[in-house]
């Protein structure tokens, strides 16, 4: 990392979901340090525990959630607070002015009812009740350029008006109002034509060099983690198998659940033939003893199904859960 300086570090977090069938192990003991002015990507299955470690964050889980253990330290001005244990109306001001959230299916999260200007007002008089119309929509108008909308049009829009595209892009206008040092979006490209995926992905990167801003960037498409992010975690079952730069990962991958995300991406030269990896990710109410990815890895061993891998650094900033690299 060309900038070593933490915004955010994660210690052993662990969360529940109560369910009919028992409880679900949504993340375990979770490890991870996040830096200032990085672009993160968290890939993985459906259900590996991407967005429950980004709502854990901005402590928005649902009802039946439990956090078992952990903390969510956040490093702000010299100092730094417990994100999981500081008073809640503390918080809320720390949720948007500090650490924004675009959340997955973004375009649905506008009142349908609010012209897009009064979704600006509304976000900026919660956190300032003093801030001026003339002054929210100045700054409205500024983000709304940098992430190419027209603002003449847009500010005086209801969102039916506006294209599945251009609210995403709303939305992270919305996130960038308050400066926030932190914003975690979570697939933020999802349902969206490719020609809207390219806009959004080169605004991500415009983004994060005039704001100064660390972004999160949760997803499922591997091409998403290629274009904008600068290192990749990989989750699978509610753990962290990999984390590494981008390069590393994309190019020396480690653990067998990795090199399986990345041979089912369909390459566009070369190999035709698509790759699927065997089997299904395991019941989170009875996970698997041992590595959760053991019944389908290719390579798993008898140690494997008894012990569980920890994560450890195998080359510089390169780290992975697999008894493979174990010495």
């Amino acid at each position: 990392m060309s900038n070593s300086e933490l915004i955010l570090s994660i210690r052993n977090l662990t969360v529940k979901y109560r369910s009919r069938r028992g409880y679900v192990n949504a993340l375990r003991n979770i490890n991870l340090d996040i830096y200032r002015n990085e672009a993160i990507g968290i890939v993985g299955e459906s259900g590996s525990g991407k967005t429950t470690l980004a709502l854990a964050i901005i402590r928005q889980l649902p009802n039946n959630a439990r956090i078992v253990s952990g903390s969510i330290i956040f490093y702000n001005d010299g100092n730094k607070v417990d994100l999981l244990t500081m008073n809640y109306n503390e918080f809320r001001h720390y949720l948007w002015e500090k650490i924004a959230f675009v959340p997955q299916g973004a375009m649905n999260s506008l009142n349908p009812v609010l012209k897009i200007r009064d979704h600006f007002i509304e976000t900026v008089k919660a956190h300032n009740p003093d801030a001026s119309k003339e002054e929210i929509v100045r700054k409205a108008r500024e983000v709304l350029k940098i992430t190419l909308l027209d603002p003449d049009r847009v500010l005086n829009s209801y969102p039916h008006q506006l294209s599945g595209g251009m609210k995403q892009r709303v939305m992270i206008s919305l996130a960038l109002i308050l400066n926030p040092a932190v914003i975690i979006m979570d697939e933020p490209t999802s349902s969206l034509d490719v020609v809207s995926q390219k806009i959004i992905l080169q605004n991500l990167k415009d983004i994060m060099r005039m704001f100064n801003v660390t972004m999160i960037i949760i997803t499922h498409d591997m091409g998403v983690v290629a274009e904008v992010a600068n290192r990749v975690v990989v989750m699978y079952a509610g753990k962290i198998m990999e984390v590494g730069d981008v390069e590393s990962i994309f190019y020396n991958p480690l653990h067998p659940y990795t090199q399986g995300l990345l041979k089912a991406v369909p390459k566009l030269r070369g190999e035709t033939e698509l790759y699927s990896i065997p089997g299904e990710p395991p019941d989170l109410v009875n996970p698997p003893s041992g590595c959760s990815f053991h019944p389908r890895c290719p390579f798993a061993m008898d140690m494997c199904t008894i012990n569980e891998p920890s994560l450890k650094e195998v080359n510089k900033g390169h780290l992975v859960a697999c008894f493979k690299y174990e010495t």
